[in-house]
């Protein structure tokens, strides 16, 4: 399945072109997290109450409902989940439901529920188990997840392991070429970074040469495939 684009990029577009394009590329970076097998789209349930954030729980908006169950209060997970086996199938409920990974609001505009709901299916697509292999072992003595290591940081963000699971379908944080081993005393880790050149590049600056140099950025991602033949960086 493709997507043919207007060839003059100048040229304007309709809504219904640029919806296409936005599912099109929705169902190809879940579907490819799923090893081109298959896929699990979440959507948010219709009517929901949500929890109001507090200094104990940063609201969402999207995954918890509020409700009473037996006079008391619960908290429950509110996706739905469609699962796909064929990404034509995937595509399409996509473009069924674009108004709601929309949120009635532009792609590029914040607060909106897309990229959450893009990342919950990637994950769940590649499956919680293997998303956390992709990661690798925990760094340091204590078995808890560094922020390299980690899908998102303290401030909410997406780091590099989400962002190599778009790109390439694997939750790796390390964004050097292959596999790398790193000496800690008397072990030693195994890292696995890009096993393969990205569609799509990726270039970093962290502020200065020394903390830029110290993310070992490959060139699978510097270079990304077909990049004479129209790849982009980003």
């Amino acid at each position: 399945m493709r997507f043919q684009f207007v060839s003059n990029p100048l040229m304007p577009t309709t809504v219904t072109i640029q919806q296409e394009a936005l599912a099109y590329a929705i169902a190809n970076i879940i579907w490819k997290t799923g090893n081109g097998q298959s896929a699990i789209l979440c959507l948010p349930q219709p009517n929901a109450v949500y929890v109001v954030g507090s200094p104990q729980f940063n609201e969402d908006g999207l995954t918890e409902k509020r409700m009473k169950i037996n006079n008391a209060l619960k908290f429950t997970l509110q996706l739905q989940l469609c699962q796909m086996n064929r990404i034509e199938e995937l595509h399409q409920t996509i473009r069924r439901n674009i108004h709601v990974v929309k949120h009635n609001l532009k792609f590029q505009e914040d607060p909106g529920p897309a990229v959450m709901l893009i990342l919950y299916s990637a994950i769940l697509t590649r499956g919680i188990k293997q998303v956390t292999e992709d990661m690798g072992k925990p760094s340091g003595g204590d078995g808890v997840l560094t922020p390299m290591k980690s899908l998102m940081n303290i401030t909410g963000n997406i780091v590099f392991g989400p962002i190599s699971l778009f790109l390439l379908g694997r939750a790796s944080p390390f964004l050097h070429n292959g596999v790398q081993y790193q000496d800690d005393g008397d072990s030693r880790t195994e890292e696995t970074g890009v096993l393969i050149r990205s569609p799509i590049g990726l270039l970093l600056w962290m502020g200065n040469e020394a903390k830029t140099a110290a993310y070992n950025l490959g060139s699978r991602y510097k270079t990304p495939g077909g990049a004479d033949m129209g790849g982009r960086c980003f």
